[in-house]
């Protein structure tokens, strides 16, 4: 192909767009046109002012979009996806105080509904409400005990190389505590701690020194005092014993340098091997030497096993993690 038939064919791909984006924007016009006349006869469908909610939405027009989906809600508060659209918006918004009336408000619509309770939990967490998160999530359980499913998550896909690695020989002997473990435990000798058990910063109700190590995988990006929360993993583990922190690598995961994440919504912080990039990303090396300057570092390595995409607009495959363990002091 020469030149003039790969401008040619430039022009020709952006007409296309431009005809597309034109005939979307008179099909959502249409919609919005059709759903008014219709509520001018039956003002109280919820289906119309969900439909025309988002029109309004796709046309741009979020203010619109969310007044019509608050009337959907209120003509027909027993749907779950009429609430659902109104909670999510909410929160791709930032709109966190407003996602957590809706989610309150979708909890009692539907009190025998798991699923409320669950975005009821993530809205508390991103408000910084971790109490409340977690009696959210305790409901949630209780009308659906299959919620804390076992998963395999970040730490299954680290399980064969720690196997060949000699990791759990040498790190995970004794009784462990393994925070956010999420389904996806670390050991059968763990004992897993999640949002039902409490709050993961404080690790209220947990003696101190009670465990011979500590273990936390991808959570600490989630939480809002990172150093209340790495004190508390030092204060519960036994003289001798070991503090694992298990985290997302900046620039394999997020593949950006700041807030907010692609991929997780409740990512709080960045996280890199050494050194501190602000604003938004932490170094594990300086912050364990400012929160930690008794710990014995026993190794903090970048785990990329598998990970083969480095499109940032991609979802990362393999391991993309920082590992780090360290070793308290025996008294």
């Amino acid at each position: 192909m020469d030149a003039k038939q790969l401008v040619n064919g430039l022009l020709q791909a952006l007409r296309e767009a431009d005809s597309l984006r034109q005939r979307q924007s008179q099909l959502l016009a249409e919609v919005e046109i059709t759903c008014r006349t219709l509520l001018a006869s039956n003002p109280d469908s919820a289906i119309l002012h969900f439909l025309l909610g988002g029109a309004a939405i796709r046309q741009g027009r979020t203010e619109d979009g969310i007044a019509s989906l608050r009337h959907a809600v209120l003509y027909d508060n027993q749907n779950y996806d009429y609430h659902s659209e109104v909670f999510h918006l909410l929160m791709r918004l930032g709109r966190t105080a407003e996602a957590v009336q809706a989610a309150e408000t979708m909890a009692l619509c539907l009190p025998d509904s798991p699923r409320p309770y669950e975005h009821l939990t993530n809205a508390y967490l991103t408000a910084g409400r971790s109490q409340d998160a977690t009696i959210a999530f305790r409901r949630a359980l209780a009308i659906n005990p299959g919620l804390r499913k076992v998963t395999q998550a970040e730490t299954h896909k680290a399980r064969a190389r720690r196997q060949r690695d000699g990791f759990f020989e040498a790190y995970c002997q004794g009784q462990g505590l393994d925070i956010g473990w999420g389904g996806d435990l670390l050991s059968p000798n763990c004992t897993g701690w999640d949002i039902e058990d409490g709050d993961s910063e404080t690790l209220d109700g947990i003696a101190d020194a009670s465990y011979d190590f500590v273990y936390s995988s991808h959570n600490l990006e989630h939480l809002p005092h990172v150093e209340t929360a790495v004190a508390n993993m030092w204060r519960v583990v036994k003289p001798g014993g070991y503090v694992i922190i298990f985290l997302p690598h900046r620039d394999l995961y997020e593949k950006k340098r700041t807030l907010p994440s692609r991929f997780a919504d409740q990512h709080k912080r960045f996280f890199l091997p050494e050194n501190d990039d602000p604003p938004d990303t932490l170094g594990v090396r300086q912050m364990v030497s400012r929160l930690l300057p008794q710990a014995e570092v026993v190794y903090i390595k970048t785990c990329d096993e598998g990970h083969t995409i480095t499109d940032p607009n991609i979802h990362s495959d393999g391991e993309y993690s920082i590992e780090t363990v360290l070793r308290k002091p025996a008294v």
